[in-house]
């Protein structure tokens, strides 16, 4: 039982992990970079 819970959660937990990963990477590339620049200047 517990090797067909931790074999079941894994894949899960790696997969939320991986879309969070790639969510942070396009909010990064969409993120108007020069916009808050100019705001912080």
């Amino acid at each position: 039982l517990p090797v067909m819970l931790s074999s079941k959660l894994l894949p899960e937990m790696e997969a939320e992990d991986t879309s969070k990963k790639e969510q942070l990477l396009l909010g990064m590339q969409n993120l108007p970079i020069p916009t808050q620049i100019e705001k912080i200047k």
